[in-house]
């Protein structure tokens, strides 16, 4: 017995097919009929006419059954092989795969956008300006056309089989997991581009305040190296350095404040970083001094000239003494 569907061969002690699960009901064999009268009969013998039937013990085909002969089977058929229906339009399998796909790629655009501004607002400038532009503009794509076609191809397959209650249930699933894993995607890529950006612009202020601190030390050790060798050269040399000192010292008190974080930073820099701070230290402590000899040469300025040898070696000489002993100015 043939399966009528995939037209493959079945046992004849079963009732449904082994390969596509086909129920199929065995047929009711059609009553003998009398070759002389057309009645049914049973038996060796017409009831109606009395007659023998010819060829007693075989099936008997009505006249009307014998016009239609059946349909000679297929090529397929003959060999065995299965033939199955092909699909109904609505009974298509839901592009899952589709929509994940696309979302992935809405979620990796939103996920480097997100770490990009976040790095931008730690360091306060637009170093990511052209990757933000292209990310948003990709995830704007990505969201307006592939992943509305795909959302949209979901409630069509939903709305094709409204008796199936497990496509609503999977498309909600699908939305708010992919929602709830959008969200955690963003919000770690942005912190974590916010903790490298603002670890980069404290780097990156040390080394533009290291660069300032560099530049206000060879200014002053020019106006200095500028006197004659006279007294009244060195008086003039040391009003003129009242601002930069002041703005020397207090860049290299930042730079000490700075080196602290970045020792907590990076500890394996320990070493290197002690010695930069014990730098500062030491130009903190320059400046004080630089400052004192700006108020004695002002003092000593107003004095008679003939005081101004003998007060510079009682309270100059000692200040720049103290200030030699700390050592190189900077490096």
């Amino acid at each position: 017995m043939l399966c009528p569907r995939c037209a493959c061969s079945m046992p004849d002690l079963t009732d449904r097919c082994v390969h596509c699960g086909t129920l199929v009901t065995p047929p009711v064999p059609l009553p003998a009929l009398c070759d002389a009268c057309g009645d049914p009969c049973e038996g060796e013998f017409c009831d109606s006419c009395e007659k023998a039937l010819l060829g007693s013990g075989q099936l008997h085909v009505s006249l009307k059954a014998a016009s239609h002969p059946p349909a000679p089977l297929t090529p397929a058929i003959e060999a065995g092989e299965a033939i199955l229906p092909p699909p109904a339009a609505g009974q298509q399998n839901p592009p899952y795969a589709s929509f994940v796909v696309v979302v992935l790629v809405f979620l990796l655009c939103l996920s480097v956008l997100a770490f990009a501004v976040a790095d931008d607002v730690a360091r306060r400038h637009f170093y990511f300006g052209p990757l933000i532009f292209f990310c948003a503009l990709t995830a704007l794509m990505v969201a307006v056309w592939p992943m509305h076609t795909t959302y949209v191809a979901l409630q069509r397959a939903e709305a094709a089989e409204p008796e199936d209650q497990d496509l609503p249930q999977a498309r909600a699933k699908l939305r708010s997991r992919s929602m709830l894993f959008g969200t955690l995607f963003a919000l770690t890529a942005g912190l974590v581009g916010y903790l490298i950006g603002a670890s980069g612009a404290a780097t990156e202020k040390l080394v533009s305040d290291f660069r300032k601190f560099n530049d206000l030390g060879d200014r002053i050790t020019e106006m200095r190296s500028s006197a004659e060798g006279t007294l009244a050269s060195e008086f003039v040399a040391y009003g003129k350095l009242r601002g930069p000192v002041k703005e020397f010292r207090n860049i290299a008190k930042e730079i000490r404040t700075e080196l602290t974080s970045y020792d907590a930073r990076y500890p394996n820099s320990h070493d290197a970083t002690k010695q930069w701070m014990d730098a500062m230290d030491a130009a903190v402590q320059r400046s004080d001094l630089i400052e004192k000899e700006i108020e004695v040469a002002r003092r000593i300025e107003n004095m008679p000239q003939d005081h101004w040898e003998s007060t510079w070696q009682a309270e100059m000489q000692p200040l720049l003494d103290e200030e030699e002993a700390i050592g190189p100015s900077h490096d």
